[in-house]
């Protein structure tokens, strides 16, 4: 059995929930990189309680490889990569975005263009990481500059949810569980003849500006909440990014392009719960010092040792 560790952290937060909310309203916030360096803590001690657990296909005689990615995505390197949606509106259809949502997940590791829609420097839609790590959203009209900023920091090895939204002419952007004030504009959320890019754009003083980290799951709906494009960047090589819904594909620059895979573990059937409760076990004892999660530690440890 091959399991994906978008599929291990799934279980292990619903152990985790189950175990802290038995009698109390307790709802614990698990990060990704939380349950990632447990997984690894975790394996390597099941190989030494149940090395077969890892023998599926053939015999191991050492602990499983580390995992390192909880899910596919393309890398960017400052200054080299960029993905380019080219008359993005026009292959869409662009009488179905007046109004609609952008999504897009990323790993920043410094400042740079997430996400820009425009077809000059006077008419656009851009998200851009600042050097504070500010998130801020710009929408360039008719030359009017207007800007609003998510105020915290996005730098560094964690994953964030983006989504820019737009309704009744008015245009949010929404980081994690961070909303942002509306901006006003009458420009479809995806301006008419236009190019996407993804890594790349100009800023509002019309300078060039790249990216650097992760960016995966960028999906645009439309008025209707029809998906009209979706891009999951579970590719492993080449420079298309492809589109699963409508054939939007786009193209990577780069003159050396990364794709990441979903890390994954082979571990036996039968072992699957006992691992997941192990790791469940390390999770709750570093938050030993409440009693709820004391408790919900050593029951899911019992489980773990006596699986």
């Amino acid at each position: 059995m091959i399991l994906n560790l978008s599929n291990i952290k799934t279980i292990v937060r619903g152990i985790i929930i189950d175990q802290v909310r038995e009698g109390e309203d307790i709802d614990p916030i698990i990060s990704d990189d939380e349950i990632l360096t447990s997984v690894n803590i975790m394996k390597d001690d099941f190989f030494g309680v149940r090395p077969e657990a890892f023998s599926v296909s053939v015999v191991v005689t050492v602990p499983p490889t580390d995992l390192l990615y909880d899910r596919a995505s393309l890398g960017f390197t400052y200054g080299n990569t960029s993905v380019v949606f080219p008359n993005m509106a026009a292959s869409l259809g662009a009488a179905y975005l007046p109004e609609g949502k952008i999504e897009l997940e990323f790993l920043a590791e410094r400042d740079g263009m997430l996400f820009y829609s425009g077809n000059s420097t006077n008419t656009y839609i851009s998200a851009y990481i600042l050097p504070t790590g500010f998130l801020e959203l710009n929408i360039r009209e008719g030359g009017a500059l207007k800007t609003v900023t998510v105020p915290v920091n996005h730098i560094g090895s964690s994953w964030h949810s983006m989504t820019i939204d737009q309704r009744a002419n008015l245009l949010t952007v929404t980081v994690d569980d961070v909303v942002t004030a509306p901006l006003s504009t009458t420009m479809n959320l995806i301006p008419d003849i236009t190019n996407v890019y993804l890594g790349y754009g100009w800023q509002p003083d019309t300078t060039e500006h790249n990216f650097a980290g992760k960016l995966t799951n960028f999906i645009i709906t439309d008025v209707l909440n029809i998906t009209r494009a979706s891009f999951a960047f579970d590719s492993t090589s080449g420079t298309t990014a492809v589109d699963s819904v409508g054939g939007n594909d786009g193209t990577v620059y780069g003159t050396s392009i990364d794709w990441f895979a979903e890390s994954s573990l082979a571990i036996n059937p039968w072992a699957t719960r006992i691992f997941c409760y192990g790791v469940a076990s390390f999770l709750l004892s570093q938050r030993g010092k409440d009693s709820y999660f004391r408790k919900a530690a050593e029951d899911t440890r019992k489980i773990y040792m006596g699986g």
